[in-house]
């Protein structure tokens, strides 16, 4: 029976595909198994080895300024972080462990060279451990001592390249501090000298008391507070001025943070520059004073702050020492990663199972190849009068063409009986007494099928007679041992009488007119006045009149005897023809005005059906096979 998902899909179903089509399952189910395992046996072993490395806090904490928001100092050390796997996957690591390994010769070319590099950077995979400061630095190679070994050295010199790195950063970073003090000292001393000449040129009147709070007076007062905003300003600018430096030192000049730090250093100038021109002369001398002095302060605070930065950052401590180290070293690792052979097998298996499953489904909804009966009553719309199971010739079945004369009640001979009972009820009048068998294409079982039902229909005191007229390939004769010197081609051609030609079969009430001589012209002799009144004949004498006739799709002979006799059964090999070329030799028979009175399903394979046939008649099978054998 063919799925139809309009249906719906049961077990049933699924279980019955599985049973009508376990051999091509089978075949994709070991086809992808044994693919999956040749391959998986074939593949060469890789193994894994995996160095695990610390990384501890970097220099940026270090050469940030005090007052950096902490929010920068997690996020540049989090961007560190992040950056790690892919230095260590760069290539100045994979081509110092390739030297360092000498995994290539010595006098191997540039390009080999490179070439093994990039094998050993392929083969390098980096993991950070979640909510750590911990990688594991896997290597993937088919040779596990060796995959130690360079898990080993990538970690190694990924170290000393740190190392180096740290060393030119802080070499980098004292230079920097270094001269950001001798301009310091420099600015100091030139600040104090201008402040000397400012006094003495200008000649200011410094008020008494501390940093002008007891001035006396409101022009005091208001040159007080003109020098405490433009204190405040230029403390600003200078901070600023510091800070726009240190910017400059990790930033290019088009970063969005240098450009901030420039236009807020302008804002600062221009409020200078108007609290400077909204003074007095003497305040102005006054204000110029003070910011003279104050620069000198300032001055003197960021040079303290440059020296505690400095004495920080001591070569031989903390920033000198490496801040990666390794935890734990590869070892070599005593089992492949890959190829996982249960597990391949297991996927194989279940892919296999999948293609076999997918595969009986996709032919069981597209394949119209008639199978079974289900099948034919589905495609072909048309009654199924018996299903015929594949019998073959073996030491219990001599002859497959006499089956139901050798073995009258068994299994195989119920299939004929059931064919002969649906023939009597196939037309309501029951007027069936000549029958032609044919089929839709070669070698389906119509002769084996003839046979058997002249014998049934003999048995059931009927005098019946087997007509052969597959003219090109007569076979009767040979099937019940007689001569086919003279038969129906010698009747139609007005050579012989029915009486010369009619002979017996061994089997009782069944006759046989062979053949006879061969014709030039058979479809001519099945059409012409002589064969009509041979069929008058033939029914005026027999219960039944049986033709064995060619197949409909090989000549015409079988239409043109079709439209002659009372009903046509078409024998329909099982799985061999699909529906349409069924279809076209019954629409032929019915164009010649025949009528098909069902169909016979032949050489089935033995499912429920079979199995009901062996219990029910398995005994008196079993009774007559040691008849046999006795």
């Amino acid at each position: 029976m063919k799925l139809r998902f309009d249906e719906g899909i049961h077990l049933e179903d699924l279980v019955g595909i599985v049973t009508r089509r376990w051999r091509r399952l089978l075949l994709c189910f070991g086809g992808v198994l044994a693919a999956t395992v040749f391959v998986t046996w074939r593949q060469t072993p890789v193994y894994k080895a995996t160095t695990r490395v610390m990384m501890g806090e970097t220099l940026i904490k270090a050469l940030l300024p005090e007052h950096a928001n902490p929010y920068e100092s997690y996020f540049l050390e989090r961007l560190s972080f992040e950056t790690q796997p892919y230095v260590i996957k760069s290539d100045p690591v994979s081509e110092r462990v390739v030297t360092r390994l000498k995994l290539v010769p010595p006098d191997a070319g540039t390009q080999v060279f490179r070439a093994q590099a990039m094998r050993v950077k392929n083969a390098i995979l980096v993991e950070r451990i979640p909510d750590t400061r911990l990688f594991n630095i896997h290597v993937v190679d088919s040779d596990p001592a060796r995959a130690r070994e360079i898990a080993n050295a990538v970690a190694e010199v990924y170290i000393a390249l740190n190392q180096e790195r740290r060393l030119e950063t802080t070499r980098r970073s004292i230079a920097w501090l270094t001269d950001e003090l001798a301009n310091l000292e420099g600015k100091i001393r030139g600040s104090e000298e201008a402040m000397i000449d400012y006094l003495q040129n200008e000649k200011v009147n410094i008020p008494s008391g501390s940093a002008l709070d007891t001035a006396s007076g409101s022009n005091d007062r208001a040159a007080t507070a003109k020098v405490t905003t433009l204190d405040t300003l230029n403390a600003q600018l200078t901070s600023a001025e510091i800070e726009l430096n240190a910017l400059s030192q990790r930033y290019l000049d088009k970063h969005p943070k240098v450009i901030a730090k420039r236009a807020e250093i302008g804002v600062l100038k221009e409020k200078i520059a108007e609290e400077m021109s909204s003074s007095s002369d003497q305040n102005r001398k006054l204000i110029q004073y003070n910011i003279k002095r104050r620069e000198s302060e300032l001055n003197k605070e960021m040079l303290i702050v440059l020296m505690k930065k400095l004495k920080e950052m001591d070569i031989t401590g903390g920033l000198s020492e490496n801040n990666i180290s390794i935890v734990e070293y590869a070892r070599k690792p005593a089992s492949p990663i890959a190829p996982n052979k249960p597990r391949n097998v297991v996927i194989g298996a279940l892919l296999g199972l999948m293609m076999g499953v997918g595969v009986s489904l996709y032919l069981e909804v597209f394949d119209r190849t008639i199978q079974n009966h289900e099948d034919a009553e589905r495609f072909l719309k048309a009654p199924i009068l018996a299903t015929v199971f594949w019998v073959k010739q073996n030491e219990r079945i001599r002859n497959p063409f006499l089956l139901a004369a050798e073995h009258p009640t068994g299994a195989e001979s119920e299939m004929f009986r059931t064919l002969r009972t649906n023939i009597k009820f196939s037309r309501p009048d029951g007027g069936v007494q000549t029958l032609l068998v044919t089929s839709s294409g070669p070698e389906e079982g119509k002769s084996t099928v003839s046979s058997n039902l002249g014998i049934t229909l003999a048995g059931g005191m009927k005098k019946t007679v087997i007509i052969d007229t597959d003219f090109r390939k007569p076979k009767m004769h040979r099937v019940f041992g007689v001569k086919s010197t003279r038969g129906l081609v010698d009747m139609l051609v007005g050579e012989a009488e029915l009486d010369e030609v009619i002979q017996p079969t061994g089997v009782n009430n069944l006759f046989l007119v062979p053949r006879g001589a061969n014709p030039p012209n058979p479809a001519e002799l099945l059409d012409s006045d002589r064969m009509r009144e041979v069929l008058r004949q033939l029914k005026s004498r027999f219960d039944f009149v049986l033709f064995d006739s060619p197949p409909v799709g090989s000549v015409i002979d079988a239409s043109i005897l079709a439209g002659q006799v009372d009903g046509t059964v078409i024998v329909i090999e099982a799985g061999r023809f699909d529906a349409g070329f069924v279809q076209r030799a019954m629409q032929q028979i019915e164009k010649a005005h025949g009528r098909i009175l069902g169909l016979v399903i032949n050489k089935t394979k033995r499912e429920r059906l079979a199995y009901y046939y062996q219990q029910y008649y398995g005994s008196e099978s079993a009774r007559e096979q040691s008849r046999a054998t006795s």
